[in-house]
């Protein structure tokens, strides 16, 4: 029986992968390969509500792959991108304020 390997590039299967509480130590590998952040961050993840709120009623609703707070409170807001995008560095300092 020949089995297709689904893509982590894939929005689905990346947040069933990174995104779900029973798989934080998928997560916590793979922050830890990614991101430059001291080792305490992580002792404790929590997965939180991905939306992020609107401020107005015409705002886009913005929905991040996964986000997260380490131990001491920070907030992590993860997005894989495979195409890319021109307005990237927009959607990327955007996304942090609408926390």
């Amino acid at each position: 029986m020949n089995k297709e390997l689904l893509s982590p590039k894939n929005d689905f299967i990346f947040k069933q992968l990174f995104g779900e509480p029973e798989r934080l130590n998928l997560l916590q590998s793979f922050l830890q390969s990614v991101l430059d952040l001291p080792k305490k961050e992580y002792s404790r993840l929590v997965i939180i509500d991905p939306f992020l709120k609107r401020e107005h009623l015409t705002d886009k609703l913005g929905v991040l792959d996964v986000k997260i707070h380490t131990s001491s409170g920070k907030v992590i807001n993860v997005e894989i991108q495979v195409e890319p995008q021109a307005d990237m560095w927009e959607r990327i300092l955007w996304a942090p304020l609408k926390i």
